[in-house]
């Protein structure tokens, strides 16, 4: 059976000629469901960037890039994940180090890390409230039979960090993308 859709108007159209689809709501439903079959078929991770403290007492500075990975779409304002992976990129030595801190400022490079922690269930803010060194982290292998690309992408990142063209939220776009 060949499925063909006709546009009708911006927020409209026809299934096959036959049903005629008006509502916004119902046109973003079935566009989720296409997305995730086409997910399932090929086997892509969904992503999701967060914004966390850069230090975890300040709730101020929120310029943190945290990457969420998981098999099925985040529905929008849910602050509940199950089955996702948290990946960010920071650098390796502590910042609050008053040494390190300037290296960082004057844009010397210093070496990062790559974390990556999988989370069976977590609530946004647990996620956004403590560091991801304070969780079991897990290995980056396991998500390349889900998604080979985002693997190869994360293995490939120079784990040289720079606070000016080279941190998370460089990290951030370069997976999403």
């Amino acid at each position: 059976m060949k499925t063909e859709f006709l546009l009708i108007g911006p927020n409209s159209f026809t299934l096959n000629n036959n049903i005629e689809i008006t509502n916004h709501h119902t046109i973003m439903k079935l566009f989720q469901v296409l997305l995730l079959t086409i997910n399932v078929i090929v086997g892509k991770l969904f992503t999701k960037v967060i914004q966390s403290p850069i230090f975890e007492s300040n709730k101020i500075c929120n310029y943190h890039h945290i990457v969420l990975l998981k098999e099925t779409p985040f529905i929008e304002d849910n602050y509940e994940y199950s089955d996702t992976y948290a990946v960010d990129f920071s650098p390796t030595n502590d910042i609050t180090d008053a040494s390190m801190a300037w290296k960082m400022l004057l844009g010397k490079r210093v070496m990062g890390k790559i974390r990556m922690v999988y989370f069976d269930k977590i609530d946004y803010f647990s996620l956004v409230s403590s560091s991801l060194d304070k969780y079991m982290p897990c290995s980056i292998e396991q998500i390349k039979r889900i998604d080979p690309t985002i693997y190869c992408k994360i293995n490939c990142w120079k784990q040289e960090f720079q606070l000016y063209n080279r941190n998370c939220q460089h990290f951030s776009r370069y997976l999403c993308t």
